[in-house]
């Protein structure tokens, strides 16, 4: 399956150039639904999440500590080497690992990321370094600030990483390396529970999806928040299929690659050019069905799932 343009790395790359962060200013509380109603198959309870809450202290106390890393390699092999520096705080672009890439070999290499996990959290990051034969290079792994926000992340405690190396020439793949975890100075105090509120749209075969609002005025032009939970032993991913908002058909955009036993929060986009010539002002009814295909490109589909915010 395709990845949609809006999950790659040169589309972001030219959105935050283009809006200097502004996306980053987030949307008003009025322009969110809850979403208040669920028909789904039976067997599938109708439940309310718990929020966790914390103290206005403990808030404090969490800002005041940035987490830090102690120098580490993250891989060696074939002639190539990465060495994980530190961790900042930028304020621009958010947290990010500053890494040192060394490439021995007599080939250009492009060294990316396949996932990145911040505390059992699927997370985008934005990272692509070019190292010449024999050459040096350094570079940030940059998360994303908003991801980390609607995750409810503020203390990392670990980062796994899947690296990859490309061919700078025709872009495909050269080795796949195994996965990394970096443990930050707060992974004894790091928090994975759930910060999320809203309805249980599906809770099957070891999957979790919960709605947790519409937004009305989001970037794309409305969109449905949900969290994600993959407690399988497989990587999956999940789209939306079949899609109608108010009774008109309508492409919902949702493309969450979720990895086994991790967690995720995602959305449901609507461009706001399809809306408008459905005539739809706010999403209100909804019906859908999701989809998940793994690695082997096994698929599967829920029956209809049908949602309401008011």
């Amino acid at each position: 399956m395709k990845k949609p343009f809006y999950k790659k790395i040169w589309f972001w790359l030219i959105i935050i150039i283009v809006l200097g962060g502004a996306g980053a200013a987030g949307t008003n509380k009025k322009d969110k639904d809850d979403i208040v109603s669920v028909e789904r198959p039976e067997k599938t309870e109708l439940g309310t999440e718990t929020q966790k809450s914390s103290s206005a202290s403990e808030a404090s106390t969490q800002k005041n500590n940035e987490p830090t890393i102690n120098e580490m390699t993250l891989f060696d092999a074939d002639g190539v080497k990465c060495i994980a520096k530190g961790i900042k705080n930028d304020k621009i672009w958010g947290y990010g690992i500053d890494v040192e890439i060394e490439n021995t070999t007599d080939k250009n290499i492009i060294i990316q990321c396949d996932a990145t996990i911040v505390n059992d959290y699927m997370i985008f990051d934005i990272f692509s370094c070019d190292v010449a034969a024999g050459k040096k290079a350094k570079d940030t792994i940059k998360l994303s600030s908003n991801e980390l926000n609607a995750a409810g992340i503020d203390n990392i405690g670990k980062v796994e990483i899947y690296f990859k190396i490309l061919d700078p020439d025709t872009f495909s793949t050269i080795k796949k390396l195994d996965p990394v975890t970096i443990k930050t100075s707060s992974f004894s105090d790091m928090d994975t529970t759930a910060d999320i509120g809203g309805k249980t749209l599906y809770d099957e075969n070891g999957i979790k999806i919960v709605g947790r609002y519409v937004d009305n005025n989001s970037f794309w032009g409305a969109g449905i928040c949900l969290y994600i939970e993959n407690n399988t032993d497989k990587n999956l991913i999940i789209t939306a299929e079949d899609v109608s908002v108010n009774g008109y058909m309508i492409d919902g955009h949702l493309y969450c690659d979720i990895y086994a036993g991790k967690k995720a929060v995602d959305d449901i986009a609507f461009m706001s050019s399809k809306l408008e010539e459905n005539g739809i002002t706010s999403v209100d009814d909804v019906e859908l069905c999701f989809e998940f295909m793994d690695d082997d490109y096994n698929i599967e589909k829920t029956d209809v799932i049908k949602f309401s915010t008011k």
